[in-house]
């Protein structure tokens, strides 16, 4: 039985970094829900993919909802050389040893084992109504959140009900005087309102019954409409111009109250209509016969034909050699056709789907342009009064102005989390706030708050604050540890720097990001030094040293002990995110911020660009699963079975014998579908976290099966690529020694150095001592065995887009998914890797390279590292040349003629001369290009990627990788500009 789960395109759109993960999340987490539910009604064996073995998403659920006296007899301290880590998950990640639970990687396809039709039934009904009953229950949790949040923020804070009156005020585009009137009065209205709520809670405070202490929404709502009723209309009559502000002062009267929010219906409505659950059903056997037969049986080849029928293999099962070899047969020998004909099942009812998004009327999504933007006073429903309907689905004349202050008070009630200006839908609210507000972390176990920070003494000097400047909680980000763009784009710059600084604890503590820290501090002490920007002061330094990366590698150069306050985080590099972050809104304020950061920038020595400019998000995809799946991927059997002496056999036995083991391909049964399902797991929940998040500095995304998503900063790209192709594979580890693999000796249990592949894979740690490699890989997280493969066969084909900080993300994703879907997939053989790089002007650059070529490519591309003076500023212009001169030159037709061409074209100029040592690894590896690039060609008829235009388009591109990483390392020097004249640093050792 195969289901398939459909959300609506809105799960994968975004416009913040935040929803980006949330989509890839939610869908992760309420696909768990179901396979949970699945392992509780028919056992978890039942299920075929995804293996629950070993996931911790399926662990917490176990803990939090079955058996939490488990929890007691776990082991805290245990060694990772046994095969699973056995202490709560969820402990993990509160003490920030494993992030594991909020990182994707269920996918919205599940294949399970049923008894019969009739549980089959069942099962996908049960199924629908479940995940469609998780979702609203989320989605319910959050709603009713937000509607006691905003009702109780309305009276509660000054400073929010200051700065709500003048974004309200300075959108009417009114005069000063009369603007400044407004103002005055609107300040005045709430200081009024909170004197009274003060009063109240004071005549409160001797009661007896601790309930009766508390002031409820009704009298908050009652002093607001009396103050409303009175004082307002009283200076109306004096000041006209307060109406202005009488629609505004009458809805935050309404919204103190939950039971005037009239939006439940509209919420309803679009949270029911957010799924579309599908599935099928394939019988394994024929219902008349049993699983397995002798071929004694006198039904055996009605049993065979039967499954033979059933399974709509396309070649005879068994074969000759099978027959020949074997006394019984199971329907497991036609395991891989019934899984194909479940594969065609699944898509023609995707395919014959009527499903389409319902009418939204008014305003729209800003974020998808789908499905109506949320307001409390959007009752979508048609109602009968005095015998007559009334349609409310339309808004019933909603105020644009009610519609904007809604959402301004919503990025007041939940600061970090809106920035004013969005307006979402229901489902895009519960994707963004369903981890902390609709209680999907409170049934992981993990906690939901985070306690504020206090500044580090050195910091609150810097800024000129007052002594114990407390930070503000910055809640999503801590709480979910996945980091801004800013922050991924300067990991590895970061990173890099302070683990030079902390090789030598005895010298002084002047990396460039401290020296740049300093410098921002002191252009924002000259910016913002009034009196009365102390808060603002008070929350750069909140936003830049009380939050960390959120990249695991690079906190722990920063700040391995975790002491508050003395964390950095990337947004201190872009003027516009820190402004935003700061939550600035008037003009001259975020001017003074972008001065600061362009001034920082300077005195540090980034005067041509920035840490935080470039990031970088990869996708990748396993080549040809189906045919894993149906098992046409397979080897002969002579690859899986152990020799056999045959001199006792007959001569015809032991020809049938060598038939099989020669000729016969092995079938892909229950038990390899297993091994199929153990390498993938251990590859997307193993290898993939410890490759992004151990080995580079960057962050998974998603890691589901052969799927990855990853965002990395550009400096990890190309050794990241190589590390994950050779997990995928088994192939040698790019940071293992010359021509030698680690594998697992079984005698001793040890790892060590081998040269021969087996299909399994173990990273290389250092250290030389056993010891030492057993600490290195303890701090891995990895488990002390051999990790399963994909084989030596197996291909990935990849999209990178290497993004500037200034492209909105929406357009990166797109630029994503045809970059991988529609180029690397469709290269000849695909195991494609394409590149595209998108410029600040919306310029986009593309390149396409073979899987096979890229290290050949990499030892070109990194030789900007050797010798400084001849390599930095020679290699990128010989590039540069490269691409522009050899398409003109030489045709795919004579490979011969490219290295030969590009001697010529290198020899030109005598500066080249210096760079002579890397030309014999140039000639080779365009040799190497030229040769696949003729059978692609000659194969392939759109020539994906096998053009002398695409070889222009792919030395351009190392040219641009190049030049940024000259540049990355030139900021590592020391400046004459860098404050206190620190001395040359040397780029640190990864």
């Amino acid at each position: 039985m195969n289901i398939v789960t459909q959300a609506v395109n809105i799960f994968a759109q975004a416009l913040k970094f935040l929803d980006f993960w949330a989509g890839s999340y939610l869908l992760h987490y309420l696909s768990a829900r179901l396979c949970w539910h699945i392992a509780l009604e028919y056992g978890p064996d039942a299920l075929i993919v995804p293996s629950l073995w070993g996931q911790d998403i399926i662990d917490a659920f176990f803990l939090e909802e079955k058996y939490p006296d488990f929890a007691a007899f776990m082991q805290r301290d245990i060694e990772l050389n046994k095969f699973c880590e056995i202490h709560p998950v969820a402990e993990r990640f509160n003490h920030k040893e494993s992030n594991s639970l909020s990182t994707a990687g269920f996918p919205n396809v599940i294949t399970t084992l049923v008894p019969g039709l009739g549980q089959a039934k069942q099962l996908g009904n049960d199924l629908a109504k479940k995940l469609r009953n998780e979702w609203i229950e989320i989605g319910e949790k959050v709603r009713d959140h937000i509607r006691a949040t905003v009702g109780r923020e309305i009276t509660q804070s000054a400073s929010n009900w200051n700065s709500l009156g003048q974004e309200v005020i300075s959108s009417l585009a009114l005069a000063r005087p009369q603007r400044e009137t407004l103002v005055q009065y609107w300040t005045k209205f709430g200081e009024k309102v909170r004197a009274e709520i003060r009063k109240l809670k004071e005549n409160k405070a001797s009661n007896s019954d601790p309930k009766e202490r508390v002031v409820t929404n009704q009298e908050r709502h009652d002093i607001f409409r009396r103050i409303l009723d009175e004082d307002f209309k009283d200076r109306m009559s004096s000041q006209p111009s307060l109406s202005l502000l009488s629609p505004y002062l009458h809805d935050l009267r309404k919204w103190l109250l939950e039971a005037n929010w009239e939006w439940n219906e509209i919420w309803s409505q679009q949270l029911t209509n957010s799924w579309e659950p599908y599935w099928s059903a394939v019988p394994l056997g024929t219902p008349n016969h049993c699983l397995t037969i002798s071929q004694t049986d006198d039904k055996f080849v009605d049993w065979k034909n039967a499954q033979q029928k059933l399974s709509q293999a396309w070649l005879g099962i068994p074969s000759k050699a099978e027959e020949a070899s074997f006394n019984t047969f199971n329907v497991g020998t036609w395991w891989g056709s019934f899984q194909q004909r479940l594969r065609i099942a699944i898509q023609a009812v995707k395919n014959t789907r009527t499903w389409n998004i319902p009418v939204a009327p008014g305003e729209r999504s800003t974020i998808s342009g789908q499905y109506s933007a949320v307001h409390p006073n959007l009752n979508y429903r048609v109602v009968n009064r005095r015998g007559e309907d009334q349609d409310f689905r339309e808004g019933g004349g909603l105020p644009e102005g009610s519609m904007r202050l809604f959402w301004l008070l919503m990025s007041k009630a939940y600061p970090g989390l809106f920035s004013g200006s969005e307006r979402l839908n229901a489902l895009e609210l519960t994707k963004r706030m369903a981890w902390q507000f609709g209680g999907v972390a409170k049934k992981l176990g993990v906690e939901t708050t985070v306690p504020s920070q206090k500044l580090d003494d050195e910091d609150i000097r810097a800024l000129n604050l007052e002594d114990n400047a407390q930070s503000e909680p910055v809640d999503y980000e801590r709480l979910i540890r996945f980091p801004n763009l800013s922050s991924i784009a300067a990991a590895r710059f970061v990173h890099d720097a302070i683990a030079q600084e902390n090789l030598d604890p005895q010298k002084p503590r002047n990396s460039p990001p401290r020296r740049y820290w300093k410098a921002l501090a002191d252009a924002v002490r000259v910016e913002l030094g009034d009196e009365n920007k102390q808060e603002m002061r008070r929350r750069l330094a909140s936003r830049t040293r009380c939050r960390a990366f959120q990249v695991a590698k690079t906190d722990q150069v920063i700040n391995r002990e975790q002491f508050p306050g003395r964390n950095f985080n990337g947004v201190m590099f872009s003027g516009k995110w820190l402004a935003d972050d700061m939550g600035l809104e008037e003009r001259q304020d975020i001017d003074r911020i972008r001065r600061a950061v362009q001034a920082a920038h300077q005195k540090a020595g980034f005067s041509d660009g920035s840490p935080s400019d470039w990031w970088v998000v990869v996708l990748a995809d396993g080549d040809g699963m189906g045919q894993y799946i149906s098992g046409s991927k397979l080897e002969n059997y002579e690859k899986y079975l152990v020799d056999v002496d045959t001199a006792h056999f007959s001569n015809e036995i032991t020809e049938d014998y060598r038939k099989l083991r020669e000729e016969t391909k092995k079938r892909m049964g229950p038990a390899t579908h297993i091994g199929l399902n153990r390498a993938l797991l251990d590859f997307s929940n193993r290898l993939v976290p410890y490759l992004t998040e151990k080995r580079f500095c960057g962050k998974v995304i998603y890691s589901g099966g052969d799927d990855v998503m990853a965002v990395l900063p550009l400096e990890d790209l190309p050794e990241y690529l190589r590390s994950l192709r050779a997990a995928w594979s088994g192939d040698k580890d790019p940071y293992a020694k010359q021509d030698s693999i680690c594998e697992f000796n079984v005698s001793n249990g040890q790892f060590a150095e081998v040269t021969t592949r087996t299909g399994y894979w173990y990273p290389s740690f250092k250290g030389d001592t056993e010891a030492d490699k057993r600490e290195s890989h303890k701090q891995s997280g990895l488990p002390y065995r051999p990790l399963f493969t994909m084989g030596k066969t197996a291909t990935m084909s990849m999209g990178v887009v290497i993004a500037h900080k200034t492209v909105p993300l929406p357009t990166v994703l797109e630029n994503l998914w045809v970059a991988e879907g529609d180029r690397a997939k469709k290269m000849y053989g695909k195991d494609g890797i394409c590149f595209r790089v998108i410029y600040s002007g919306g310029n986009t650059l593309e390149a396409l390279m073979k899987g096979h070529l890229l290290d050949g490519w990499w030892y070109i591309a990194q030789q900007y590292q050797g010798e400084q003076d001849s390599y930095q500023d020679k290699l990128s212009p010989m590039l540069y040349r490269l691409a522009e001169e050899l398409p003109k030159r030489v045709d795919v037709s004579q490979p011969e003629l490219f290295a030969l061409a590009a001697q010529v074209i290198m020899n030109r100029r005598d500066e080249d001369r210096k760079i002579a040592k890397i030309e014999p690894h140039i000639k080779e590896w365009l040799d190497n290009w030229a040769q696949w690039a003729q059978t692609a060609a000659q194969s392939a008829p759109d020539k994906l990627g096998a053009t002398s235009d695409d070889l222009g388009y792919l030395l351009r591109f190392t040219a641009f990788w190049v030049d940024k990483m000259v540049q990355r390392q030139k900021w590592k020097q020391a400046s004459s500009a860098a404050p206190n004249g620190s001395p040359e640093l040397m780029t640190a050792v990864r």
